[in-house]
């Protein structure tokens, strides 16, 4: 996944937009009329469309033994809400998301729709009740995990799942968690095919109070990674979080991914009939208006195709601020100790800025200590991404 992270850093970063009004992107989801079920006319007078692209442009300083390079590329994103019901407590609605991202400048391809990759990677139907005054939810379709999972409520917005190959795949997302549901094509330059999972998710959560035992939640998702094999795609999800309410705006996390063979789609990953897990955890404080931090952990426990078991640690940590209405500012740490001996510390930096509620801009650079090569005497090089893109949203 890191070794193959500096061909894929685009210029996104809309996820961490959520931190502020001026960035956010949110679903209104009204729903039907009390009483109402399926009702054509209605539900598309009350879908709801949202969509942007992206224009970007980045370079790379290559590892020893490697070439710099220069890519170009534009992306999109377009997700509907549909309600379908409201009776009886139960207010339903159907999800889809669909992406597409194709080169249009990189060396060695002149053909702008060349393997242009457009894929579905969600279509669910979702149901939202209360069980005792707790807000309860079902979700049964295709879903990315990201959506659910790990997911800070300080930074609500839905239309962040951490699918896309961008630089933020490095800062406020657990990215062993999305190599679930997260596949390059392997004859797309930089490309990342949000796959999805099939299966179910119920949650529970507690919004009221501010005693140490209230403002609790769970999730649980059993799921197929790969349809083609179901046996060994299944996989499951435990976790628990909490906040600590308005006032002091926080959420903490703990989790436990239980997977079959193939779920995490690495080369000999797990040997056939093993289970991998991954216990992972995470901390979002939101400080002051302007000001948030959070930290990240997961460790990937599996068997190699020889038999051998292995652990994948990851930790990531950051700082973002917001300086103006129209500023982010941010800083991010990642550490990942590898299965092949190396540990590269990744920094990444960039500044978004918001023209008006359509346009962003964004600037970063990243720096990469210790990149695994083959042609350094201990085996490790140092490098380095600039880049700068331009986003439109509706």
């Amino acid at each position: 996944m890191i070794k193959k992270t500096h061909s894929t850093l685009l210029i996104l970063a809309l996820f961490l937009s959520s931190f502020g009004p001026a960035f956010a992107l949110k679903f209104d989801d009204e729903p039907l009329e009390a009483g109402e079920t399926i009702n054509l006319m209605e539900s598309l007078k009350e879908t709801e469309v949202h969509a942007d692209t992206t224009f970007a442009h980045f370079w790379n300083n290559g590892v020893s033994g490697g070439t710099d390079g220069y890519n170009a590329i534009i992306d999109y994103r377009v997700e509907t809400h549909s309600p379908l019901y409201n009776w009886d407590g139960h207010e339903g609605k159907i999800v889809t998301r669909v992406e597409g991202f194709t080169t249009i400048d990189h060396p060695g391809r002149d053909d702008f729709f060349d393997d242009a990759l457009v894929d579905i990677p969600e279509l669910f139907i979702q149901d939202d009740f209360k069980i005792s005054g707790h807000d309860a939810q079902f979700v049964f379709g295709k879903f990315a995990n990201r959506r659910f999972f790990d997911k800070d409520e300080i930074a609500p917005d839905p239309f962040d799942i951490g699918e896309r190959p961008f630089f933020g795949t490095l800062a406020n997302t657990n990215n062993i968690l999305n190599l679930i549901n997260q596949r390059r094509d392997a004859d797309h330059l930089n490309s990342i095919q949000a796959s999805g999972s099939y299966g179910f998710v119920t949650s529970i959560k507690d919004n009221d109070g501010d005693s140490f035992f209230d403002r609790w939640g769970f999730k649980q998702a059993f799921a197929v990674a790969q349809l083609e094999s179901f046996g060994d795609n299944f996989y499951g999800i435990s976790e628990a979080n909490k906040n600590w309410g308005e006032k002091y705006p926080g959420q903490f996390n703990i989790g436990l991914i239980y997977a079959n063979d193939d779920v995490f789609r690495i080369p000999n990953g797990t040997t056939d009939g093993d289970t991998s897990y991954v216990p992972y955890a995470s901390w979002v404080q939101k400080w002051h208006k302007r000001l948030t931090s959070y930290i990240r952990y997961a460790l990937h426990n599996a068997t190699d195709g020889s038999g051998a078991s292995y652990s994948h640690n990851q930790i990531t940590a950051g700082l973002v601020t917001k300086p103006t209405d129209k500023d982010i500012l941010a800083s991010h740490i990642l550490w990942n100790e590898s299965r092949v001996g190396t540990s590269p510390i990744i920094n990444l930096n960039f500044w978004i800025h918001k023209f008006n509620k359509t346009i962003n801009s964004t600037v970063y650079y990243v720096w990469k200590y210790g990149v695994p090569s083959a042609n350094t005497f201990d085996g490790e090089d140092n490098n380095w991404f600039i880049g700068a893109g331009l986003t439109a949203t509706i």
